[in-house]
């Protein structure tokens, strides 16, 4: 029996629906699709895992608020924070609530194939109808596009990471999508300080959050390594967000039942 889809994510749609309001797309008739792997979502930066009271003092959002849900293509592990950082930025500097996404197969977490969005449509539904999709690539020189779903419209943006972050935050505004806040004065606008170092301790803590929720394996050793390297992070190179990062991994760690003496010590000198 055929069903009224929509033409790029399968999505199931009103008989009189003019466009998907999980993607923008228009309708067509057909079988419904396979949406491949499952999409993972994480609605706050990563270093404000399991601190959500924090995270409603820092950006209130409202009930219901429809978030952009933000997706990267490229095969780098540590490029592929990028997506992280631009959710991020959205996240601090606008009311729009952001969606970081990763795809998860198998027990492994893939990478999309290409920048096409017909391999990304079919995992948005599963998220939630969102208020605009973002994904691209970010390493040196990043490409992204944005469609807002409610009239099937899209912009790209070119250049830095940080050029296209407050870049897409700005059009966002511009567009009535989002409204300006007051990002609070420690929180340090891309690139930072230690842009490396930072992506791979947010890399880090997001395979110990997948772990602690049984979405990929991860040995002793491995936490272990994870969190004396973002501790090291925040040691080196003193910044709020770096201490929310290692604060962030320690719970993580917790939650194993591995953390020592010495880290809870190292964690408790850190900047507050």
């Amino acid at each position: 029996m055929s069903v009224n889809l929509c033409g790029w994510c399968g999505a199931p749609l009103p008989v009189a629906a003019p466009r998907c309001p999980f993607c923008g797309a228009e309708p067509r008739e057909g079988p419904a699709r396979d949406v491949g792997p499952e999409p993972i979502s994480f609605a706050q930066p990563l270093w404000l895992d399991g601190q959500e009271e924090l995270a409603s003092r820092l950006a209130p959002r409202a009930a219901g608020a429809r978030p952009v849900v933000v997706m990267d293509a490229v095969d780098d592990e540590l490029a592929k924070m990028s997506a992280w950082l631009v959710a991020e930025t959205i996240w601090m500097t606008t009311d729009l609530p952001a969606t970081a996404v990763a795809f998860h197969q198998r027990g492994v977490v893939t990478s999309p194939p290409s920048m096409d969005f017909e391999w990304f449509a079919p995992m948005i539904r599963k998220v939630g109808a969102p208020a605009a999709i973002l994904w691209g690539r970010a390493p040196a020189d990043g490409e992204w596009h944005l469609r807002v779903p409610t009239d099937g419209s899209e912009r790209s943006f070119w250049g830095s990471l940080a050029e296209c972050s407050e870049a897409i935050a700005a059009w966002l505004v511009e567009r009535g999508l989002a409204r300006r806040i007051e990002r609070p004065a420690w929180w340090t606008p891309l690139p930072g300080p230690a842009p490396a170092e930072r992506a791979t301790a947010m890399w880090f803590l997001r395979q110990q959050i997948l772990a602690r929720e049984h979405l990929v394996k991860l040995d002793a050793a491995s936490r272990s390594y994870f969190l004396d390297q973002t501790l090291s992070l925040a040691e080196k190179h003193p910044a709020e967000v770096h201490t929310l990062l290692a604060r962030a991994s320690l719970r993580c760690e917790e939650a194993s039942g591995g953390v020592t003496a010495d880290w809870k010590s190292r964690a408790a000198r850190l900047r507050p």
